[in-house]
């Protein structure tokens, strides 16, 4: 926080301390529309303080987390000790512990779940219709061959830890 701002807010607080002492000494209605007024201000100043904290702090937990960093590593390796699973529920109701099973009812769940299914031809064509297209240059340019040069420099070029960006 700047030095102005502390200062603005230090002597809002000030003043509306010496408006509410002054109310409670004497009942003046001019005292009492200072008294919102200051009140008023300082809230909006707080308010966007409180705004700006915000907007930084999810924007550095959206940094942080979008990132394959270490700190995405990290927390992975903290919280992967803590992550064991004791039992499952079977299709018919009972629970089990065996590991055997346990494992076997994850990775059938895990199977279906990612299983691809029958798609519908026309759903597929109401889904890609009216997409750009490339016109017949770009395609060309795009399906030529990639030498070992330009993948080379492409991997060296990468920083380290990095993935793929947009």
């Amino acid at each position: 926080m700047s030095a102005t701002l502390r200062t603005a807010i230090q002597a809002l607080e000030l003043d509306i301390a010496r408006i509410h002492d002054l109310l409670i000494n004497q009942s003046a209605s001019r005292l009492q529309t200072d008294l919102a007024s200051k009140q008023k201000e300082l809230a909006a100043i707080l308010h966007e303080k409180a705004k700006g904290a915000f907007v930084r702090s999810r924007y550095l937990s959206m940094n942080d987390m979008d990132a394959p960093t270490a700190f995405f590593f990290d927390l992975e390796r903290s919280t992967a000790g803590h992550q064991a699973l004791v039992s499952l529920c079977k299709v018919d109701g009972s629970v089990t512990m065996d590991p055997v099973e346990l494992r076997r009812l994850a990775v059938d769940f895990y199977s279906t779940l990612f299983a691809s299914e029958a798609l519908d031809p026309s759903c597929c064509e109401a889904l890609s219709s009216g997409l750009p297209q490339l016109d017949q240059g770009r395609r060309q340019a795009l399906d030529v061959a990639l030498s070992f040069e330009e993948v080379t420099e492409a991997v060296f070029s990468a920083e380290l830890w990095s993935g793929p960006r947009n």
